[in-house]
């Protein structure tokens, strides 16, 4: 990648080898997201998406460093802190219906997590 006389400028004032130094020590050393490097370069966010596209430096997942933990209104996180008491009444259908899902993807859920179901059964043959 040939730098500009923007680059060329920002890696003289701040001291790095060249624009790819710059960026991997400010996204993976530093763990600035790309809004916050756009900010502290004084460029948008977009000119630093385009640099690490042309570096080819991977782009960590949206949320970044700032993303932990499950999201609370994801059909499995409401699924586990459903009343354990309740969801026990329900069978695998009803619980898919209640939070919108397949009906496999309820038996992964309580595979994993050990959610016990009213058993599903079918009525007598005529």
């Amino acid at each position: 990648m040939k730098e500009t006389d923007l680059q060329k400028m920002l890696i003289d004032e701040l001291g790095y080898g060249s624009t790819s130094e710059m960026i991997n020590v400010l996204y993976n050393v530093e763990d600035k997201s790309l809004k916050q490097i756009g900010d502290f370069l004084g460029v948008s966010y977009n000119a630093v998406k385009y640099w690490m596209d042309e570096l080819d430096m991977p782009v960590r997942p949206r949320g970044g460093a700032n993303h932990c933990g499950p999201q609370p209104r994801s059909a499995r996180t409401q699924i586990r802190s459903y009343n354990p008491e309740k969801i026990a009444k329900l069978t695998v259908s009803e619980v898919a219906r209640k939070f919108r899902v397949t009906e496999k993807y309820v038996y992964q859920i309580g595979y994993l997590f050990k959610i016990p179901y009213k058993r599903m059964t079918k009525g007598p043959r005529e």
